[in-house]
């Protein structure tokens, strides 16, 4: 992670310079919809944020829904680096550890996490959030080797999953995220497991 100008954490991989324009916008965005709310963002702010035109801006991101679409898929790629490997030889005992590694990411970004549990795009973080669970499950599922699934039960279990994570890291929020990373991992490793995989795969 990098510094940029402004003193807030830029949320992008620096890779190369073709890295770099994307993470100003989006760490301008970041800092107007910590101030203004989601709703508030306005990209011609943006841009003047990320020291670029509109129209240049628009060459990377169309509206608002882009940016937050970005920033949340590079918050999860993050975590998704350090926790992919661990499926390779996943069991429950690992499930707090990849629990601790989400929260310890999202801790790290407290204005993403608010931007997250932002009731004015409730539906987009869930679809967001089911996306990004059903990637670790979809591990899961190979890891266990499961090819007969049920995807009614599974998608069920995803919205059902995604749900009380955005609930769970709402409540985290308004407490002022009093509760350490530790225990909040705990918590979210009874909600998704391995042994979630047991009711998909499970014959009716």
């Amino acid at each position: 992670m990098t510094r940029d100008s402004g003193d807030h954490l830029s949320i992008a991989s620096p890779e190369g310079p073709d890295d770099r324009i994307p993470a100003l916008i989006r760490s301008a965005f970041i800092r107007l919809a910590a101030a203004h709310g989601y709703r508030g963002v306005k990209m011609a702010e943006v841009a003047a944020g990320a020291g670029m035109s509109r129209q240049n801006l628009y060459r990377y991101y169309r509206n608002r829904e882009e940016l937050y679409r970005a920033t949340l898929d590079e918050l999860f790629d993050r975590f998704w680096q350090g926790a992919e490997p661990l499926f390779e030889n996943f069991d429950d005992s690992l499930s707090e550890q990849i629990n601790l590694m989400a929260m310890v990411v999202v801790a790290q970004q407290p204005d993403i996490l608010r931007l997250l549990a932002d009731p004015s795009q409730h539906e987009l973080s869930l679809s967001l959030l089911r996306r990004y669970y059903a990637r670790v499950l979809g591990a899961l599922l190979r890891q266990r080797g499961v090819q007969n699934l049920d995807r009614d039960r599974m998608d069920v279990i995803i919205a059902m999953v995604s749900g009380a994570s955005l609930a769970g890291l709402r409540q985290w929020l308004e407490a002022d995220m009093q509760v350490p990373a530790e225990q909040m991992a705990r918590i979210m490793s009874h909600v998704f497991n391995g042994r979630l995989v047991e009711l998909i795969d499970r014959p009716s």
